[in-house]
This record gives structure tokens, C-alpha cells and sequence, in this order.
């Protein structure tokens, strides 16, 4: 498992965690926050709730909420997280991300990134939210182009249209 967030806290039980990543880094003017809140996933004392509003100014706006799946090389001054400071996870054995998720009905994605990204758009699989919670898999064949020995970690982003968005994440695991 990678995240439950039970304990009150935003983190993860290996790699670096979590961060918010937005369009800013690109000259955009998205913006996300994160925060637990309570009744998660079946019954579960919490959840990572991630808000924000998709704004005008870049052309493939997004926002949302990053998992750093390794140990980050070197700790930047800015909260961004990039890919190329992280060191990479080998996670060829594995076949899926699972997840549980509730929210405002938008669709939202989540991309790989691996730790050799040459820019360009990440790889990513949408998924479309509800006012319930509900088990979301991702096959990680899925994310086209992605190589599984070299992964940075996944970006659970909102992006256009604009507007306001808030959904909640719950029961993280790759496997």
C-alpha cells in the first residue's frame, strides 16, 4: 500500500510522499490545495482530498496532487516537484494501480512520469468521479509509452475544462 491516510497525515509509506503540482511551472495559473479529510473509503478514518480551480493561460492546464514513488535526490527550495531530481522505481513486477476515489463528477487523469522525462506530455488514463466512493484500477501496461523500470511516480490531476474541482483519494496501492 502506498497511501491510506488514516494516520491524520499526508504521506506515504515509501518514497518521498505527496506534493501538489500545478500548470505554474509552465506559465500557467492553475492552482491545488490537498488536505485529509475525514471518512475515507470504506469505513476508513481519512482520505487526501484535493481541491483547486483549473484556470485560463496555458494550453494543457492541470492540477492536482503528485506521489513521488522514490526518494527525491536533491530537496528543492520551490514545492514543484520535478522529475528529473527523483530517484527511479523498478516496478516491472507489478500490474496495476488501485485506488479509491469520490468526487464532484468531473473526469480527472493520472499520469506517469518517469524519471528520464524528456518533456512532452506524460502518459495518462482518465477517470470519471462520483458522489460515492468507488475502486478505480489502472492496468500500468495502460500508460502508454511508460517504462515500468524507471518510474518517478503518478500525478492525480484535474485539467480542462475550467473551473472549480474537488475530489478525494483513498487506499493508494501499486501491485
Amino acid at each position: 500500500s502506498v497511501s491510506d491516510f488514516d494516520d491524520g497525515k499526508i504521506d506515504s509509506r515509501y518514497g518521498s510522499g505527496w506534493r501538489i503540482t500545478t500548470d505554474t511551472q509552465m506559465g500557467g495559473s492553475s492552482i491545488a490545495e490537498m488536505q485529509i479529510v475525514q471518512n475515507g473509503a470504506g469505513q476508513s478514518k481519512g482520505a487526501l482530498e484535493i481541491s483547486g480551480e483549473i484556470q485560463e493561460g496555458f494550453a494543457y492546464p492541470w492540477a492536482g496532487a503528485f506521489f513521488i514513488a522514490g526518494a527525491q535526490v536533491a530537496q528543492s527550495a520551490i514545492a514543484q516537484a520535478s522529475a528529473n531530481s527523483m530517484q527511479p522505481v523498478d516496478y516491472r513486477t507489478l500490474k496495476e494501480l488501485i485506488f479509491s476515489v469520490k468526487g464532484d463528477g468531473r473526469s480527472y487523469s493520472v499520469m506517469a512520469f518517469t524519471a528520464a522525462q524528456a518533456g512532452g506530455i506524460p502518459p495518462s488514463i482518465s477517470f470519471k468521479t462520483t458522489a460515492d466512493w468507488q475502486e478505480v484500477r489502472l492496468p500500468l501496461a495502460g500508460f502508454d509509452g511508460l517504462d515500468l523500470s524507471q518510474v518517478a511516480g503518478f500525478s492525480f490531476n484535474a485539467s480542462a475544462p475550467v473551473g472549480q474541482f474537488r475530489f478525494a483519494i483513498d487506499s493508494v496501492e501499486i501491485r
